[in-house]
């Protein structure tokens, strides 16, 4: 009998394991760049003492932010100031051509940390032309140390929406790409092996010798449930660890999926269910940005905790369990 011909679809499944080690590393690459690239255009600032004035030149138009200085250092001195801004202090921002005031908005109160500096911002004003202006502090309180920049959230934001995208791509598509090309390709390679162990019947068969106990044994009914039971729960383990809930719950299915049925159903389906949740939380990350993103995080991580110890308990029980909001990538 001619030996079977080699099939063609491994040089194609190595070619996927390329394509997506290359992604990996591209998006790596894209991650590191963006964040070299939002750090050096992150906007420099000037420093002055209040009470007093600070005369500067704008050259980008746009929002800028006043800050306090509560913790920093200036002109070779440290300040230590409270946190709160001393009572009867007045802000004028005025253009120092016209001598006209600019409106100046209260500002939500961020705070920022940078090394040993800690600042708070106080006001915004818009800046809607180059020009110098002049900012005055005036009032009877102790010296302190203010600080005025043009606003970043542009720059981090944008910053932090392209790593992101950068890092659903790289670092969750890519490998999941990878695990499902692995899957189908251990799925047909089991059945072009069981193909190639079945034998011709001739016209005298020939008795065969007592074969060798089968490496993936028959389950039985009660360790079906729990290996089943752990293919949902060990999902958990993605709270602790990164890529946990994907990990574990895959080598639990790949040791015991040939050996049952039962154990193979709930792999696929548990590793359905945490893959589609990876991709959810990520697009919630970017709508983080929107605020939105907090609160569907928030709602994403109690509904897998609730959902996985359903899907636990119905496996234990014997019974078949369907995840909702699952896309169904392994079948």
């Amino acid at each position: 009998m001619a030996p079977l011909a080699k099939s063609d679809k491994q040089p194609v499944s190595r070619l996927w394991y390329m394509l997506a080690l290359v992604v990996f590393l591209l998006c790596t690459t894209g991650v590191i760049v963006t964040a070299y690239k939002a750090i050096k255009a992150f906007p420099e600032g000037a420093q002055f003492s209040a009470p007093g004035s600070l005369t500067f030149t704008v050259r980008q138009p746009g929002e800028y932010v006043i800050w306090d200085e509560q913790v920093t250092f200036f002109n070779g001195r440290s300040y230590r100031s409270s946190e709160e801004l001393p009572g009867g202090m007045q802000i004028t921002v005025r253009d120092a051509q016209s001598g006209s005031a600019l409106q100046l908005s209260p500002s939500s109160g961020a705070n920022e940390t940078i090394g040993n500096t800690r600042r708070k911002s106080i006001g915004t004003v818009l800046f809607d032309r180059p020009g110098n202006y002049t900012i005055e502090v005036a009032g009877s309180f102790p010296e302190r140390v203010f600080y005025v920049r043009r606003s970043a959230a542009s720059t981090v934001l944008s910053g932090i929406a392209i790593s992101a995208a950068f890092g659903l791509i790289g670092w969750v598509l890519a490998p999941i790409a990878a695990i499902v090309v692995y899957v189908k390709r251990s799925g047909a390679h089991s059945g072009s092996t069981e193909q190639a162990g079945a034998r011709p019947q001739t016209a005298n068969p020939v008795p065969a010798s007592p074969a060798p106990s089968s490496p993936a044994a028959p389950m039985d009914t009660e360790g079906e449930r729990t290996h089943a039971m752990f293919c949902h729960l060990g999902a958990l383990s993605g709270f602790v660890a990164p890529f946990g809930n994907i990990i574990v719950p895959l080598v639990l299915w790949l040791v015991k999926r040939e050996a049952s049925d039962f154990v193979d159903a709930h792999g696929k389906e548990a590793l359905n269910f945490q893959i589609s949740f990876m991709i959810y939380s990520l697009i919630s990350a970017v709508l983080i940005l929107a605020l939105v993103g907090i609160f569907l995080l928030a709602a994403l991580c109690i509904f897998d905790i609730v959902i996985v110890i359903i899907a636990g308990i119905k496996a234990k029980s014997g019974e078949n369990f369907r995840y909702p909001l699952a896309i169904r990538f392994i079948r």
